[in-house]
């Protein structure tokens, strides 16, 4: 993995002076962990500091919570006494004034939450931001170009392929310079260093007769990972850059021109930076295209990357007869695939700085469907294996949990944490061997622990910027930090030893991500099925007609919620992950495991349906509608012994680990609301 920061400038060049442990200077680099870590931490200690309004609502967490407890009193009076409604309706105003008085953060913390830069500096506040996704290497670069044009570029690395190779690259026999952030699971490449990969494909194709930039093209094209680049062409002055076909790493970008409509500046970076003016505003790069910036006009084309699109099978043959498809079969080649996905995603683990006695791998683990799908093929994988060269694989299930004072509920207390515990205890009885030990770490977040780091997770996660992106950003923040956790794990006789103050050291962690929008696993994807209405003799013409509708609707659905993840989860998830020097990965976002569930599998089989009869509480009985979600999968975990987790409904990460609506008088805060 490695932090990206690419910059065209022109004027003076000001070279960063990164919190003072370099000198100002056209090159430099590090591969010191302690002088590394000191540039880490400083960045850290400047952003998480109480500010002066959070230490005010610790201080009156006690008088706030009484105060919404008599709001919500005269709330639930005032429909009850009319009247007293005007009198009810002017204490309601008094103790809301009250309780905003005390809570509601000042202007002077929001301002403090976007920052106000000159542009030759938000090159420097960049890094610092950046050097945390890298802790193995860091460099910077300054070098001149035509026209009295300047790039700088930083590259920081998490070195997880080998050998190890310094960023950014420049292949000097086509003058081109590379920065790569990911990992590529091309056949060519799966065993040896992407970013050499990269590099020799786009000599191969050159040295084909391609001109240099079909050659670019071609090669990006081809690649197949979870990546982003900035690809320099210096002898044509275009600047390639992206995210793969998915949109699995994060990139930004912004472009600022001067009258004449040339570069003022440009910058590409893995973290943008939010502002107040809005004039600089950071765009996401967008899945399935590649950017090319010229730099004489200023001018950015895009060129769609080249991917077969398939598409949901929706058949009238097909519809409703799930007893007409070969599951079973259906369920194998599945299997196959996923299987095929989540090796080459833990087999491709080499860390720069080994790990030895500490977990090499972790997982976001709610304990629900998805994530212990995950885990579940993990441990069959190695356990088919038999030996792992005298290791035993340490796999830490990193478990979120948050005290809300709003709920009064504890960490331990949340439905994520129970479901967990429970999936995890199941998963260590089954799979846990010589070969493999499955280890349960529970994170528990106090509510002064987040007021200290919400602030920072803020400004990570932008361009998202609404009260849900702040609510799962944060809960993936903290289980992927992975410190300060209590750690249970089995012994011989299946008894849970408990050890405290736990931090995770895995630097590869997996996501059960991409599973809900390929399986129909979102509440609204029922929805699609409102119109329809229980088949009654003489309609069946009509009814099916409309199943028909309601299947392409939701084949619509789930075609834009794969075109849009990139937009809605994974730039968000991957610059507050990547933060703590951790990779996600994705083994349900693989290419040919997308390609097979999109094709392979009937719209059927993803959400399964049956009617019920339901009576009320006066006796009056109706048929409804009885939605399964992600049925196939659901069979996929019976098949895989994971039968405890397959009637496991959809929980959100914010709802499960509670980290939604973590204020006292948050109650009418909707999930889309701006943050302020």
């Amino acid at each position: 993995m490695c932090g990206i920061l690419f910059r065209i400038g022109t004027g003076t060049v000001v070279h960063p002076i990164c919190c003072g442990v370099h000198e100002c200077s056209a090159q430099w680099e590090s591969s010191d962990i302690e002088e590394i870590k000191n540039l880490i931490n400083q960045d850290l200690s400047s952003t998480l500091e109480l500010r002066p309004n959070d230490i005010k609502k610790i201080g009156n967490l006690k008088e706030i919570r009484e105060l919404n407890e008599k709001l919500n009193r005269v709330k639930n009076t005032i429909g009850k006494s009319p009247d007293h409604s005007e009198q009810l309706k002017e204490e309601k105003s008094r103790l809301q004034s009250q309780i905003d008085d005390l809570s509601v953060d000042d202007a002077q913390d929001l301002m403090e939450d976007k920052l106000v830069l000159d542009d030759e500096r938000d090159f420097d506040t960049l890094i610092s931001s950046i050097a945390g996704r890298g802790p193995d290497y860091l460099q910077y670069l300054s070098y001149p170009l035509t026209d009295g044009y300047h790039i700088q570029q930083f590259s920081a690395i998490l070195s997880l392929r080998q050998p190890f190779v310094k960023q950014p690259i420049h292949v000097r026999d086509i003058d081109i310079v590379i920065q790569f952030n990911g990992e590529l699971y091309n056949k060519e490449c799966i065993d040896s260093n992407d970013t050499k990969f990269i590099t020799e494909r786009v000599l191969s194709n050159i040295n084909n007769g391609k001109s240099r930039h079909n050659s670019i093209l071609q090669t990006i094209s081809e690649l197949e990972g979870e990546f982003a680049y900035v690809i320099l062409d210096k002898s044509s002055n275009l600047v390639y850059f992206g995210r793969d076909f998915i949109g699995k790493r994060s990139l930004v970008y912004k472009l600022l021109k001067n009258e004449e409509g040339k570069i003022s500046e440009f910058i590409t970076s893995s973290i943008a930076i939010p502002t107040i003016t809005g004039e600089s505003e950071y765009i996401e790069c967008k899945s399935e295209e590649i950017n090319i910036l010229n730099i004489k006009s200023g001018s950015i084309e895009t060129v769609e990357i080249s991917r077969p699109k398939p598409s949901p099978e929706v058949s009238l043959e097909v519809l409703g007869l799930k007893s007409g498809h070969k599951v079973d079969e259906l369920i194998n080649e599945f299997d196959v695939v996923f299987t095929r996905a989540t090796k080459d995603r833990i087999d491709t683990i080499h860390p720069l700085h080994d790990t030895i006695d500490h977990a090499s791998l972790g997982i976001l683990f709610s304990g629900g469907l998805d994530c212990t799908v995950v885990a579940g093929a993990i441990g069959r994988i190695y356990n088919e294996r038999k030996s792992t060269n005298g290791m035993k694989i340490l796999v830490d299930l990193l478990t979120v949990g948050f005290e809300n004072p709003r709920t009064q509920a504890s960490a331990q207390d949340s439905p994520d944490r129970q479901l967990a515990k429970k999936s995890w205890f199941e998963l260590a009885k089954k799979f846990n061997s010589d070969v493999i030990d499955f280890r349960l770490v529970e994170v528990d977040v106090g509510y002064e622990e987040w007021l200290r780091h919400r602030h920072r997770v803020k400004r990570l996660m932008y361009p998202c910027d609404t009260e849900m992106d702040l609510s799962i950003a944060i809960a993936f923040y903290f289980a992927s930090r992975g410190e300060f956790g209590t750690k249970l794990s089995l012994d011989f006789e299946s008894q849970t030893v408990v050890e405290s103050n736990y931090t995770s050291r895995a630097k590869v962690l997996l996501s059960g991500l991409g599973a809900d929008e390929l399986f129909a696993g979102y509440s609204r994807h029922e929805s699609a099925f409102d119109p329809l209405m229980p088949p009654q003799e003489g309609n069946e013409e009509e009814y099916r007609n409309t199943l028909m509708q309601c299947y392409m609707k939701l084949k619509s659905e789930l075609t834009i919620d794969i075109k849009n993840i990139y937009k809605r989860n994974l730039g968000r998830d991957d610059r507050v992950i990547s933060s703590w020097g951790k990779e996600l990965r994705y083994p349900f976002l693989e290419e040919d495991v997308i390609n097979f569930v999109m094709s392979k599998v009937p719209l059927d089989l993803k959400l399964e349906f049956q009617w019920e009869t339901v009576t009320n509480r006066k006796g009056k009985t109706s048929t409804r509608i009885k939605p399964i979600r992600k049925w196939l999968l659901r069979e996929y975990a019976e098949y895989l012994g994971l039968s405890w987790v397959k009637h496991e409904l959809k929980r959100a990460i914010q709802f499960g680990a509670k980290s939604a609506k973590m204020e006292i008088g948050q109650n009418k805060t909707r999930g889309t609301d701006t943050l302020k």
